[in-house]
């Protein structure tokens, strides 16, 4: 089940297109590293099928797979087309890894030049939801965090949750978990 948090989180940046019996999963990111060597081996386990990465024009690279509905458990395929805000997973390790995938996908390591203890994480989504169970989980670890927003990105808004303070930020760092 971890596995499959990981990868609910990850698909925060990504889709899942349903035609039919058929489903489509997406994923798209600049690193094409992690796409290769993290998130494929994970879709070609769960489909049984050989997921392809292609560069699209915006120098985004977009890996994705089809596969068949009936060829996925009932559990994953519910956990696939939840939507990311109703997702809770009970298991602490699958929140976990949830979070860690989320932040793979979606996040960043701030530094600041000037202040060396200035280490922030920041997560960025365009639901504010999603990023305060996300908090709320965070909290119970003992990291605070906040979100804010919205900010205008183009024609969307999106949301920030940052977690302050080097102690804060290397404690969630230091969080190992294996998708």
């Amino acid at each position: 089940m971890e596995t499959l948090a990981y990868l609910k989180g990850v698909l925060a940046d990504g889709h899942i297109y349903q035609r039919k019996e058929l489903l489509r999963i997406v994923v798209r990111q600049k690193d094409r590293d992690w796409l290769q060597n993290s998130i494929l081996p994970i879709l070609q386990q769960l489909t049984n099928r050989e997921p392809k990465i292609i560069q699209t024009p915006d120098e985004i690279y977009s890996l994705w797979v089809y596969t068949n509905k009936k060829s996925l458990p009932k559990e994953t395929l519910e956990i696939l087309l939840k939507p990311l805000e109703e997702i809770d997973f009970e298991d602490e390790k699958d929140k976990l890894s949830f979070v860690k995938g989320f932040f793979e996908a979606e996040g960043s390591i701030y530094l600041n030049k000037n202040k060396k203890n200035d280490i922030r994480i920041i997560m960025y989504q365009k639901n504010p939801r999603v990023l305060e169970r996300i908090k709320e989980f965070l909290e119970k670890l003992e990291i605070p965090a906040k979100v804010y927003g919205p900010y205008k990105n183009g024609k969307n808004s999106i949301f920030r949750l940052i977690i302050f303070k080097r102690k804060n930020s290397e404690k969630f760092l230091a969080i190992k978990l294996e998708p």
